[in-house]
């Protein structure tokens, strides 16, 4: 069983990218944890992953989300990679408001998904995997020119 402890380095990530990038955020509660064993889900190693706290924790803690976090894998990140996985987790967060003017959030899933192997058969088949391949094209592209100059 996993053992958790208040991830403060993940939390200073945490308030720079509400700060900078995610302002719809600011006033939401969100409680980073370490925890000091991974998680594999199928096949694949969980990093961090976000939860949103039910009403009845919310209102006994005063917590909207907790980021769990694999220490091992965050102490072994770079400064860009910390920034990156917090950037995703908060990427989940989506806020909208209720015909009253109040805050809503909820957990939204990914952009993309498919298999490796059904893109390689079938290319990028769908509206969602088309807008990835021109993001990819469009990353490499600017990335090409910053080489250049």
């Amino acid at each position: 069983m996993s053992e958790y402890i208040r991830a403060e380095k993940v939390k200073e990530v945490l308030d720079y990218l509400i700060e900078s990038y995610r302002s719809d955020l600011s006033g939401v509660n969100i409680e980073p944890l370490f925890r000091d064993s991974l998680i594999i889900n199928k096949t694949k190693e969980v990093w961090a992953r976000i939860h949103k706290v039910s009403n009845l924790y919310k209102f006994l803690l005063r917590i909207d989300f907790i980021i769990e976090v694999y220490k091992d894998v965050w102490e072994a990140l770079s400064d860009e990679g910390k920034r990156a996985l917090v950037a995703h987790e908060l990427r989940h967060i989506k806020v909208d408001f209720d015909k009253n003017g109040e805050r809503v959030l909820s957990l939204i899933p990914h952009d993309f998904e498919e298999f490796e192997e059904i893109i390689n058969q079938y290319g990028f088949w769908k509206e969602d995997l088309k807008r990835l391949k021109e993001l990819v094209l469009n990353k490499e592209k600017i990335r090409g020119l910053k080489r250049k100059e």
